[in-house]
């Protein structure tokens, strides 16, 4: 990779990664509730 390379390197990971949530809705929906559950934790305590 080298920076004439990057954003067609990032295209297709955003590519892949569209593709992904469009073929795998079920992962998708169970990872967004997982991440909701840890938002809702305390991270640290001062």
């Amino acid at each position: 990779m080298t920076p004439h390379t990057i954003e067609a390197h990032l295209a297709r990971i955003r590519a892949d990664r569209e593709r992904y949530r469009q073929t795998h809705p079920q992962d998708v929906t169970e990872i967004e509730a997982m991440a909701r559950e840890v938002a809702k934790t305390k991270r640290c305590k001062v």
